[in-house]
């Protein structure tokens, strides 16, 4: 359930909204069963976390340090173990905005082209067994595996991430190659099916995560017409 509670709840410690105002629009809700449903992990690649995070060419590229370091003083992250530290940050977070209250982390898929990974072509790559390791060691955090249909073995890996408690799979078309109305997925969507697994995936524009190569037309929420009817929850 994702009613951005996290935000309301930070908003008032910081003294623009009042407590009423929060208590008065949740009164009616268990706490303990809202989970901010679209959370993602971050991160440069140290504290061991294999996440891998493009590097550009030409002028963005001597500006790529400058990116980095502007990512971690606004976040107040340290100069290492910065992956780490963005976990404790995120379950700090969900932890200090009510009791119960739990968000969903993000893994996040390479880019795939003939059903191979192409990590030169993705913008960045959250593993999953480090969002897996991050619901381990924090109860806030809950593991959302990435897995790309057009991988050979990604019924198989769908499995193993079922078992290891994954709630939900997570997608950006453009980012990811996948056209969701693409008829020869139909055989892993009926998969996703019959284990009454979840997607979540993105629709529209997207400008966050960006790529010359990207297919934006794969965001047409229309696409999702095919998962929908195999009976995916989307």
């Amino acid at each position: 359930l994702d009613l951005g509670l996290i935000t309301i709840k930070l908003i008032n410690k910081r003294g623009y909204m009042s407590d009423y105002f929060f208590q008065e629009h949740t009164k009616d809700l268990d706490l303990n069963k809202c989970w901010d449903a679209h959370a993602h992990i971050l991160g440069v690649g140290d504290s061991n976390s294999n996440i891998y995070l493009h590097k550009p060419t030409g002028l963005m590229g001597l500006l790529n340090p400058l990116r980095i370091e502007l990512f971690k003083r606004v976040l107040g992250l340290p100069k290492e173990d910065t992956d780490k530290s963005y976990l404790e940050k995120m379950a700090n977070t969900a932890k200090n905005c009510f009791e119960g209250y739990r968000v969903l982390s993000f893994a996040f898929s390479p880019y795939y082209e003939n059903n191979e990974p192409k990590v030169e072509l993705s913008d960045f790559i959250i593993p999953n067994k480090w969002s897996l390791d991050a619901s381990k060691k924090f109860h806030e955090l809950i593991y959302v595996t990435s897995i790309n249909p057009h991988d050979v073995n990604a019924i198989e890996k769908l499995h193993i991430a079922i078992n290891d408690g994954a709630v939900a799979l997570k997608w950006l078309p453009c980012a990811h190659n996948i056209n969701p109305a693409d008829k020869s997925l139909i055989p892993f969507y009926n998969e996703l099916a019959k284990l009454n697994f979840p997607v979540i995936t993105h629709a529209g524009g997207e400008k966050a995560v960006k790529g010359n190569h990207f297919r934006q037309d794969y965001g047409n929420p229309l696409h999702l017409r095919i998962p929908l009817e195999q009976g995916v929850k989307v």
